[in-house]
């Protein structure tokens, strides 16, 4: 098989894995780790023969051996995201996976798994704007309130993060997460939400008010940042970084 088939055998391979993988984190905000594993069995010998042929083909093997250093460089930031406590194990293997099914050699500064990172964090960075938005507007007195009783640090961090509501309506809604000042320290998207919110109603009731932040479908954000990644690479950082080179 030609190098260039590869490519995009690798890339069709690792787009269908994580549309299905898509699917379950919005249906039910969790993909079994049994997937990622039996894809990555899959795809990690392809990768593997994706390597040998770039070292074959007419490329500089810096520039093979570089993009291999950024695609663990990429897995490795997910990790620390990960023990962060602020992505899920399966949002971890999403970015393996994209590692495991890099196409090397293109003309990218960047690998496909760390422009999947970057690009996925925009949809991130949205809720962040929506949440500080929507809490000036409308939950001025509240967070005057939490900077009061928790600090100034705390009431920043959800103004940016976290939106208030009621128990019981957060409990009807699902998949929102009480604040970890709310209920004390744990894993944010290792957590069953609706157990983390009865635990606050049972000390405080259906009708008190508790900071919230919602369980986002981050495997969904990862692969439409593939697919960007994908369609015009680095593109847009060169552009950004255009002005300041040279």
């Amino acid at each position: 098989m030609g190098w260039p088939h590869l490519y995009w055998l690798l890339a069709a391979a690792a787009l269908s894995f994580l549309a299905y993988a898509s699917y379950l984190d919005v249906r039910y905000r969790e993909v079994e780790p049994a997937y990622w594993y039996a894809a990555l069995r899959i795809l990690a010998p392809l990768g593997a023969l994706m390597v040998y042929e770039s070292l074959r083909a007419p490329i500089p093997h810096r520039v093979v051996v570089a993009q291999l250093a950024a695609d663990a460089a990429a897995v490795a930031a997910a990790l620390a995201t990960y023990l962060a406590g602020l992505l899920g194990g399966g949002d971890l293997l999403a970015v393996a996976l994209i590692a495991a099914a890099t196409p090397l050699g293109d003309s990218s500064l960047l690998p496909p798994a760390l422009l999947a990172l970057l690009y996925g964090s925009l949809a991130s960075l949205a809720h962040v704007i929506r949440f500080c938005l929507v809490n000036v507007a409308r939950h001025r007195a509240r967070l005057a309130e939490l900077a009061r009783r928790r600090g100034l640090w705390r009431a920043l961090a959800a103004c940016f993060t976290s939106t208030p509501m009621r128990v019981g309506e957060a409990l009807a809604r699902g998949w929102l997460y009480p604040a970890s000042w709310e209920v004390g320290p744990y894993r944010l998207v290792e957590e069953d939400p609706p157990a983390l919110l009865a635990q606050v109603a049972s000390e405080r009731g259906y009708d008190a008010w508790v900071w919230v932040t919602p369980g986002l479908p981050e495997v969904l954000y990862i692969a439409l940042g593939y697919l960007a990644a994908l369609l015009v690479g680095d593109q847009p950082i060169r552009i950004l970084m255009a002005p300041h080179a040279g």
